[in-house]
């Protein structure tokens, strides 16, 4: 198995796509921070006219935190996009190549071969975030400065810089676990699929259902545990009172649905025939 992984990530960095991907993260990044550079204040006076009128707010409230706070708002679309292109390459370029055939033609095993497909887009997927996070704090505090997060969650919240890291540190994590919810799906589509342009049709089509599906009231249920009202746990750092153990239980809920999309690909790559 290890031998399988490192050969998985050697083919990874070995295409051009994941270097495009790689410099789409970076350019959402910059567009992010150029906005806000030049139109933020504007944005955020907007935001608060309404309570300027009742409350004095002193300090620089557009500031390295406040940044952070809305590049994590990619991980609503852009970011999962990128990844779910990437990542469903991994299988969908080797059916149509045919590597795969060749590959398994050499007596490897089926189910170790796909195992190492999910592992590596899940390292690859955790490896982009780490890069996100670090990138994005970094060059946000060196342009903005720290301060006050301001944010509203049924109520306007404000936190301290030194609660607000932490906490933009806990939706980093918890969206990274978001992200390998959509990895592991872009790598099921594409074992069912195969055909690159049908995988992206479909796996895009995944994305603006579940984002579209996350916004409907399920009754008490189903808003518990069905799976599309667990992608956005990572706002719940910004909620006022942090309810540790919901984020726990829809986090691990979501780790859950993870594996059991990639145990259907497993399953379904043992069973049908590679043409």
């Amino acid at each position: 198995m290890a031998s399988t992984l490192y050969w998985e990530f050697f083919k990874l960095f070995r295409q051009k796509s994941t270097y495009f991907g790689l410099i789409a993260f970076l350019i959402i990044e910059a567009f992010v921070l150029v906005t806000a550079y030049f139109q933020g204040r504007y944005i955020l006076d907007v935001l608060l006219s309404t309570l300027q009128d009742s409350f004095i707010f002193e300090g620089d409230l557009l500031n390295g935190n406040l940044v952070i706070y809305i590049i994590l708002n990619s991980l609503w679309f852009h970011v999962p996009l990128i990844l779910i292109i990437l990542t469903s390459g991994m299988v969908s370029a080797e059916f149509k190549d045919g590597t795969i055939q060749t590959i398994l033609l050499q007596g490897v095993s089926r189910r170790k071969f796909i195992t190492a497909k999910y592992i590596s887009a899940f390292l690859f997927t955790l490896l982009l975030m780490i890069l996100l996070g670090i990138s994005t704090t970094a060059v946000s505090y060196l342009f903005f400065g720290q301060g006050d997060l301001v944010v509203y969650f049924d109520a306007l919240n404000i936190f301290p810089p030194d609660q607000a890291r932490n906490r933009i540190a806990g939706a980093f994590i918890a969206g990274t676990n978001s992200m390998i919810f959509y990895t592991s799906a872009s790598i099921t589509l594409a074992i069912i699929f195969r055909e690159p342009a049908r995988v992206w049709i479909m796996a895009g089509l995944f994305l603006v259902l579940v984002n579209l599906l996350s916004k409907i009231d399920y009754g008490s249920f189903l808003n518990e545990w069905l799976f599309v009202r667990q992608i956005d746990t990572w706002q719940y750092f910004f909620y006022y009172e942090l309810d540790r153990f919901t984020i726990l239980k829809k986090s691990s809920a979501l780790l859950l649905y993870s594996l059991a999309i990639a145990f259907v690909g497993i399953r379904i790559f043992e069973r049908r025939e590679v043409e």
